[in-house]
């Protein structure tokens, strides 16, 4: 039962990570403060506000990485049950 949970938190952190990677990534660029800001808002809302146009590659910098943790995190256990079944 311990295990269990131990696994349940680590992947929770993961997803986290995953969220937060984007942001960090773009805090850690050698641009300026108020660049850094638009591009976070931009990463995450897929939203230039700058040029004031919305695309799906913007949006998709920013979730893609949490989207493939929650996959990862949640389909991995899913498929070792099936197996386990089998």
């Amino acid at each position: 039962m311990g295990k269990r949970n131990i696994t349940t938190t680590v992947y929770k952190w993961i997803r986290i990570g995953a969220l937060a990677a984007p942001a960090v990534s773009r805090v850690f660029e050698p641009i300026e403060p108020k660049e850094k800001i638009e591009r976070i808002i931009q990463d995450y809302t897929g939203y230039n506000i700058n040029d004031r146009e919305f695309r799906f590659d913007y949006l998709a910098r920013g979730w893609m990485p949490y989207i493939g943790a929650v996959l990862t995190t949640y389909g991995i256990p899913k498929l070792a049950s099936i197996i386990r079944r089998l």
